[in-house]
């Protein structure tokens, strides 16, 4: 418990109706002859905050690195880099880093994939599950994502599920704000967290500041516990020019969470 108070899908093809002379090949300049587009995109987040767990406070820090490679028919492969640390001055501290992959499809509305995973740090924790979103109007974006992985550590091992939600609302193209509520069931011991983020990129900018609160409460084995953080912090873009916070979040649509130790998800 001393962790959880330090902070812790179908897709559908469609292909216009085609009428065409077979005997001759399409005439020069035709649009068949254009090359397809592999821009790759994505950004990298720095977070800095704290951590009140009753009287206990600590510092933390997350980063993490995402890019996005579209592959064909909206197919894409996004992969990420996760870090995170809590730390007190003379005291208690963790951290931990991996990576994670998502194969998934662009729809019409939304998007659907399949993501696995692994974490570094005290523990070992690999873990993999399912994700969607659905785009409810131009401006409101839900997602949805269920894992389910194991952890080890030394002689000690046990296995865990995860279900969490969001919402993102775009005031603007450029400004969002976006609502987290997990729920994990690991050794015995529940954990609930919720958080909010809000989130602007200057326009015509490679860059967005924001600014996140959350709450973890976790019990089990006759205990529980609660701790609340706030962060702020920063993302830089890979993304072509005149690309909106809301492009962006549409073709980098997934983040990755294994065991959640730390009471602020990522953007």
């Amino acid at each position: 418990m001393r962790i959880v108070a330090l902070a812790a899908v179908a897709a559908v093809f469609a292909r216009p109706a085609i009428a065409a002379d077979f005997s001759q090949p399409p005439p020069a300049g035709d649009p068949i002859y254009a090359p397809k587009s592999m821009t790759l995109v994505g950004h990298l987040e720095l977070g800095v905050g704290f951590i009140n767990s009753n009287s206990d406070n600590a510092g933390m820090f997350a980063g993490a690195g995402r890019v996005n490679i579209p592959l064909h028919n909206d197919w894409n492969i996004q992969a990420d880099l996760n870090a995170a640390a809590v730390f007190q001055s003379g005291g208690y501290s963790t951290a931990g880093a991996g990576p994670a992959v998502h194969v998934w499809h662009r729809g019409a509305q939304g998007a659907v994939g399949v993501f696995g995973g692994v974490l570094f740090g005290g523990a070992t924790t690999g873990f993999g599950g399912a994700e969607a979103t659905v785009d409810v109007s131009p401006s409101t974006t839900l997602g949805i994502q269920a894992s389910a992985g194991s952890t080890s550590a030394g002689s000690s091992h046990a296995t865990y599920w995860n279900v969490r939600g969001w919402g993102n609302f775009y005031f603007t193209p450029d400004t969002k704000l976006r609502g987290d509520l997990g729920y994990t069931s690991a050794a015995g011991a529940s954990v609930w967290n919720v958080a909010a983020t809000l989130e602007h990129r200057f326009t015509a900018s490679p860059m967005s500041v924001f600014g996140r609160v959350a709450y973890v409460n976790g019990s089990g084995n006759g205990s529980s516990a609660s701790a609340w953080s706030g962060a702020v912090g920063l993302r830089l873009f890979l993304d072509p020019p005149g690309t909106t916070l809301r492009d962006h979040d549409h073709m980098v649509p997934w983040d990755a969470q294994g065991l959640q130790v730390f009471a602020s998800p990522p953007v």
